[in-house]
């Protein structure tokens, strides 16, 4: 266990303005104040263009440096999927993490990139998913926030 708490949340409504998380926040079980981090995980079971094994890390906040550096020894401790880091913010500004940053709650967004051709189709179903991708961003993803939960 870690020396901080974890809350798992599941959002809807991301690509209606982000309604779910917004509404989370504004219906918090606990202070928003009292969230020290967010973490999304968005699309990490799909092939990006060009990087089919790359997870593509984001960070918005001014502790930007200290949460790269969790991700960064999550990665020597072991990765199964390779990681870009995006210096970019503009990606968190479209998902879940916006309403976090908007309240200066850092966030990190584990994602695939830009968005597939069939997003949101008839062709995007489960079999153009990468379990394996999603097994490796999961254990990546658990590594980082463990380390950041005993911080």
């Amino acid at each position: 266990p870690a020396r901080r708490s974890y809350l798992f949340a599941l959002f809807t409504a991301e690509e209606r303005g982000i309604l779910g998380s917004a509404w989370f926040l504004a219906h918090s079980p606990i202070p928003s104040g009292r969230i020290v981090l967010n973490a999304a995980a968005d699309m990490v079971g799909r092939r990006s263009e060009g990087k089919p094994d790359v997870i593509f890390v984001t960070s918005g906040s001014p502790d930007r440096e200290r949460l790269t550096k969790a991700v960064a020894r999550a990665i020597a401790s072991g990765s199964d999927v390779g990681v870009e880091f995006l210096t970019d913010e503009a990606e968190l500004q479209g998902c879940d993490t916006r309403p976090f940053l908007l309240r200066s709650i850092p966030s990190l967004l584990f994602s695939r990139g830009a968005l597939p051709p069939f997003y949101h189709s008839p062709e995007d179903d489960a079999e153009t998913l990468d379990y394996g991708k999603i097994t490796g961003a999961g254990r990546l993803i658990y590594r980082a926030l463990l380390d950041l939960g005993n911080q």
